[in-house]
This record gives structure tokens, sequence and C-alpha cells, in this order.
């Protein structure tokens, strides 16, 4: 891995885009949730129109982690006031533990705190240790407990939150 350069995502990205979130979830994934539901999830979330939408939203900031030419990460946040949403942070299986996920946390982070944001709150999976961990480490605190209502079937969630630097 060279050096990573961090920047808003373009409709060019769309197919790298694409590509890792494909790998991402199966990696994260599929101890947990069957083919059939990362499947039904991917086919929702991750078209070519939904992500091309995504990344032209000026309201909702999405940055990609690039190395070389070649989209190695992602990250959306949603700037609701005074309480943020990050929507999605991906980091390639064979880039991660290099610090891409910090990175992007930090520049999505900056920039909904620049739109007023004050607390930054994600859900994730209850059984995806990994992101667990990744964002306990960076200070989030689980605040709640909920059921992710997926397109072929449900799991229960986590829900963390962090103050925003002032």
């Amino acid at each position: 891995m060279g050096d990573i350069e961090i920047r808003p995502a373009c409709v060019s990205d769309v197919p790298d885009i694409r590509r890792v979130a494909r790998r991402s979830w199966f990696d994260s994934y599929a101890d947990f949730l069957s083919t059939t539901v990362i499947e039904a999830e991917l086919s929702t979330w991750y078209t070519p129109d939904a992500v091309e939408t995504a990344v032209t939203d000026p309201t909702r900031p999405y940055f990609v982690a690039v190395d070389g030419d070649i989209v190695v990460g992602y990250s959306k946040g949603v700037a609701d006031t005074p309480v943020a949403d990050l929507s999605t942070l991906y980091v390639s299986p064979d880039c991660q533990h290099g610090g891409v996920g910090t990175r992007l946390l930090e520049i999505v982070s900056d920039e909904l705190e620049s739109r007023g944001a004050t607390t930054l709150e994600l859900t994730v999976f209850a059984e995806n240790d990994g992101a667990i961990g990744f964002y306990e480490a960076r200070g989030f605190e689980r605040v709640g407990e909920q059921i992710s209502e997926l397109e072929a079937g449900s799991a229960p969630e986590y829900v963390y939150r962090t103050e925003l630097d002032p």
C-alpha cells in the first residue's frame, strides 16, 4: 500500500466503491449474515444509480481513500445537526489496520462538525466485533440497541455515539 489520499468521492469512483462494498460486506458480515441477506443489501444500497446519487449529494459528505488510482475505502455522513450520522465507513479487507479507516473517520467527522454537528452517531451490527473494537478505540460509546430491518431479514445493531471536538 502506497501513500493513501483522502478526497471527496466523485462519479468516476462508483465502480470502485461498489467493489470495496462487496468485498467488505462479505469479509465483515459473512459469519453472521447469510449470503442471501448480503446480496439483497448490496443489490439495494449499492446499485450504480444509488452510489452515484450518494456521491453527488452535496448535503451528505462522501469521501474515498485512494491508493494510486484505486479506491480502497470510503466514508459517508449525514449532516443532521446537532447529531450527525456516520452512515458508512468501509475499508477494503487487504487495506485494514493501516490507518485508512481512522483517516476516513477523521475527515468525515471534521466535515460534519464544520456543518454544525456536535455529536456523531452510528450503528454497527452487534456481531461485528472488528467494527465495534474500531469505534470504541476511537472514543465512541454504546448508547443503545435496535433491530436493523434488512431486505431479507433482520439483525441486532448497537448505536454508538461520540462528541465531536469543539
